[in-house]
């Protein structure tokens, strides 16, 4: 029944775990997860040691839709500014494997 609880639980779902479909979104958070909070430049080096090269263009693109789903927060003034993975996005499936696996790296 399309109606259903249970349908509409699934459907929130997919839809929250759509802004986090990408791999460089799904490490961004990791990194941020294993370090806690970032500069821009000491998170974008972070992804690209992992993930190989990536745009500035492009990792703009991911943090910015990570923030406007809630995934990260922004903390500082426009010139010192960090950001933080917020305490949810532990619970997201697979996301403690693949915090374990940044750490193993070295991150």
């Amino acid at each position: 029944m399309v109606g259903s609880d249970a349908y509409r639980l699934a459907e929130f779902l997919a839809n929250d775990l759509k802004h986090v479909a990408h791999p460089t979104r799904v490490l961004l958070l990791a990194v941020l997860l294993a370090r806690g909070r970032l500069k821009w430049e000491e998170l974008a080096a972070e992804v690209r040691r992992l993930a190989g090269p990536v745009s500035p263009n492009a990792l703009a693109y991911h943090v910015r839709a990570l923030y406007r789903s809630g995934y990260l927060v922004r903390h500082g003034t426009p010139d010192e500014l960090q950001y933080e993975a917020v305490e949810t996005a532990k619970q997201i499936p697979g996301m403690a494997k693949v915090v374990e696996a940044v750490k193993r790296c070295g991150v």
